[in-house]
């Protein structure tokens, strides 16, 4: 019987099996991850705060989305630890009314308020900027996602066949 791969093929599977990470890499990448997030978060909501002393046609409100990770992952405190969803408010009295993300809708209060180009370019910026920070918390989510059940993967199939699960990626 011969050899399982060809020549060619036995050394692209070397090669993707060199980069097959331990448990300790991956525990590295989950809590930096959570780091990242964490600095995420506070990023936003100082960037909330600033857009308030900037003079906008409306406010900006913060709202968390659940960091949504499975039954692997530890429980996180939502204030800390979200995704964030800014979005434009209006406000009556202490009543909020959150206004779609939507630009169009922005748009409408710009020509309301007879806003500058100056103005309007500002408001675009804030725009892309609510959106920046939402995206890259949905990324942040994700690989956090991933890596965790990266991990558990590991930790099943170490368990599954009686083998210390940091042998998993060892040559």
């Amino acid at each position: 019987m011969g050899d399982l791969f060809s020549n060619r093929k036995q050394s692209v599977c070397d090669k993707s099996l060199l980069r097959v990470r331990g448990i300790e890499a991956v525990q590295a990448e989950i809590k930096e991850t959570e780091e990242a997030v964490l600095q995420w978060v506070k990023e936003a909501r100082q960037f909330v705060e600033q857009s308030r002393k900037m003079g906008l046609v409306r406010r900006l409100a913060y709202r968390t989305i659940p960091v949504r990770i499975g039954r692997a992952a530890p429980p996180y405190p939502q204030r800390e630890f979200n995704v964030p969803n800014i979005c434009w408010a209006e406000y009556e009295g202490k009543q909020r009314r959150d206004i779609t993300t939507d630009w169009d809708t922005v748009a409408v209060y710009l020509d309301a308020a007879n806003a500058s180009y100056d103005e309007r370019l500002l408001h675009m910026r804030v725009h892309l900027a609510m959106k920046r920070y939402h995206s890259e918390g949905r990324r942040l989510q994700e690989k956090l996602k991933a890596a965790y059940a990266l991990a558990d993967e590991m930790a099943k199939m170490a368990q599954s066949q009686n083998i210390p699960i940091g042998k998993l990626a060892q040559g």
